[in-house]
């Protein structure tokens, strides 16, 4: 699918969305859980039942570092002693990790972060706000840790989330997504008239708990196909 995008955004990234016309493909066979992060660009993930209205009140509250075309942003859960890394990964060399703001405003997000830490250990949470008619260019993130879990609190129509080669990842509200965007070029677009919420985490893909998910999540896929 090709969008065209209006004169409000830059040339680059109009023509990414309007000329560009990959799309993902799922090997149709089994893989390990290390073989699915490699071979795929997106994936919806069953991450289970929360109360998705009570977070997108919170998230709405939050304390945001505005941006003045990009999204504004909330780091909030990462590692201890830690500034906003942009990106953090999870190794030896990181074994405790704080909330970085009060989250005595926020119990339903506090609880989510909770629920995901009993599946295996979690870092680098934030939420994002993004205006209209506010963009993010293309960029590949760090290869620190290049598998990223998105929750869309919202999407409003006219909002993408495009892959290079790869499409338009088909983001709906509070459906969750793995997204491999250490490997893959990518950009995102408000282009409504509504402000959109989402937010993101780091997962230790190496835990049974995150294996059991993704390997499953891939399951399904495969049936579908």
């Amino acid at each position: 699918m090709t969008i065209q995008l209006s004169e409000n955004y830059p040339k680059l990234i109009r023509d990414l969305f309007l000329y560009d016309v990959g799309e993902e493909h799922y090997p149709k066979k089994e893989l390990t859980s290390e073989e699915i992060l490699q071979n795929i660009s997106y994936m919806p993930l069953d991450l289970g039942k929360f109360e998705w209205n009570s977070i997108l009140e919170e998230a709405i509250e939050l304390p945001y570092k505005q941006s003045e075309t990009d999204a504004d942003r909330c780091y909030l859960y990462g590692p201890t002693d830690i500034k906003d890394p942009r990106c953090e990964l999870l190794n030896s060399n990181y074994t405790k990790f704080e909330y970085k703001i009060d989250t005595r405003t926020c119990p339903a997000i506090e609880n989510f972060i909770k629920a995901m830490n009993r599946i295996g250990q979690v870092t680098y949470i934030s939420f994002k706000r993004m205006l209209p008619k506010h963009w993010i260019n293309p960029h590949i993130d760090s290869n620190c840790n290049p598998f990223k879990v998105y929750v869309p609190l919202t999407w409003p129509e006219g909002n993408y989330f495009k892959i290079y080669k790869k499409g338009i990842i088909p983001f709906k509200p509070v459906i969750p997504f793995l997204v491999n965007t250490g490997n893959n070029i990518h950009s995102v677009v408000n282009d409504s008239d509504e402000i959109r919420y989402i937010f993101s985490f780091y997962a230790d893909w190496s835990t049974p708990g995150w294996q059991r998910i993704t390997k499953k999540a891939y399951g399904k896929l495969t049936v579908d196909l």
